[in-house]
């Protein structure tokens, strides 16, 4: 729970509130990620590693995976684990990274 608790400290000094659904988009011209709706300041938990990053690639999921310190499946894994989606995959690590989801989405 290490990974989530970085992001929840990170929102809270954003005053972001958490969401199932990715909320940042990528701005080419400064190779980072923004709100898209800096009306309603959510994001998902695994995006506020994202925020404040420079020189990201815009593939959100790698962009992730490479500045947590995770792999791409582990991501996918808690994404799906997070929004309570079906487990798809059988790998290891995306099965990680979904029973790390759902316990972030009970502690939510």
């Amino acid at each position: 729970m290490e990974l989530l608790d970085q992001a929840q400290k990170k929102a809270k000094a954003l005053y972001l509130e958490f969401s199932e659904d990715f909320c940042l988009e990528f701005c080419g011209c400064t190779r980072s990620y923004k709100l898209k709706n800096p009306k309603k300041p959510f994001c998902h938990p695994l995006e506020t590693f994202l925020i404040c990053d420079s020189q990201l690639s815009g593939h959100k999921v790698a962009d992730i995976a490479n500045v947590s310190k995770r792999n791409y499946r582990w991501i996918l894994g808690f994404f799906h684990g997070f929004g309570n989606k079906v487990c798809r995959y059988r790998s290891c690590d995306y099965k990680d990274g979904y029973v790390e989801g759902v316990k972030a989405k009970l502690q939510k």
